[in-house]
């Protein structure tokens, strides 16, 4: 019963896990769930109360929602969405659509257990069990060579290092790379490597001048840190002699803010700095 909603998420969860759903009839939703749903006025209990008897107890409707809930997965998939960002980029450029369908291979069962296979290679990987690593790109090499190949050209990559390269994207903080006052993440370390340096944007002043940031590597601090009234911070870290070949990393801010109070816009996460950069050397 949602009063406010950017998008939507779990009405697209439920639809693409096969659930009936009841939900506020908000424009955000209703854009979701087309016809796929049953809504009511989420300040209104008995409109919840008959949707819900509705969606449970009427089999007729379940059926019919269940039927068009199939139709409307489609437009939640990955494919679907990356097609329509595309056309949107053609027609801006004043370019016709693409007729996908000519030459987009149709998924399978052999494609679908090639893409299991290797998330359980990058897991087994990220664990440091690279024997349990090797059982799996050999089952994911059997069901999609091809796909096996990018596995382990991806997994070259991302180890070898002859110059100081930056690393994957942190998994824990936002998209635009901003992180609150506590962030923990795991990463592996590159073939060779014996310094990691991390890269911050400074926040908005007074901010800026007090923050002191602590990076601490597997459970022991290696450094400290402040901007000092520099837009740009460096922290650097040698690496001692790995036991594995992941190390757990701790970035600990002493104070955030929160764009929305400060007036800058209507963010309301508590962000302490951006982290601009990971490189290895």
């Amino acid at each position: 019963p949602s009063l406010f909603e950017g998008f939507g998420m779990p009405v697209a969860e439920a639809i693409l896990a096969g659930t009936p759903v009841a939900c506020s009839n908000i424009a955000p939703l209703r854009e979701i769930g087309g016809d796929a749903i049953v809504t009511f006025d989420p300040r209104s209990t008995d409109a919840i109360v008959e949707a819900l008897l509705k969606a449970l107890g009427d089999s007729e409707l379940r059926a019919s929602l269940l039927e068009k809930g199939t139709e409307r997965r489609k437009a939640f998939s990955p494919e679907a969405i990356a097609r329509k960002i595309c056309d949107l980029y053609r027609r801006v450029a004043g370019l016709d659509s693409i007729e996908y369908d000519s030459y987009v291979p149709k998924r399978d069962l052999r494609r679908g257990k090639a893409q299991h296979w290797g998330r359980v290679y990058d897991n087994q990987l990220l664990e440091g069990r690279r024997i349990g690593g090797a059982f799996a790109w050999l089952a994911a090499f059997w069901n999609s060579p091809s796909m096996a190949m990018r596995l382990r050209d991806r997994y070259s990559r991302r180890t070898h290092v002859s110059d100081p390269i930056s690393t994957s994207s942190f998994k824990g903080r936002y998209g635009d790379g901003w992180i609150g006052p506590e962030f923990q993440d795991w990463l592996m370390i590159p073939s060779g490597a014996k310094r990691l340096e991390l890269s911050f944007e400074a926040p908005p002043e007074p901010l800026g001048s007090v923050l002191i940031i602590q990076f601490s590597i597997d459970g022991n601090q290696v450094c400290t840190g402040r901007f000092e009234g520099n837009p740009e911070l460096h922290l650097a870290a040698t690496l001692s002699e790995p036991s594995s070949d992941l190390v757990e990393i701790r970035i600990e801010c002493s104070g955030f803010f929160i764009p929305k109070e400060e007036g800058f816009s209507e963010d309301s996460r508590e962000l302490s700095v951006k982290l601009v950069e990971t490189s290895w050397s």
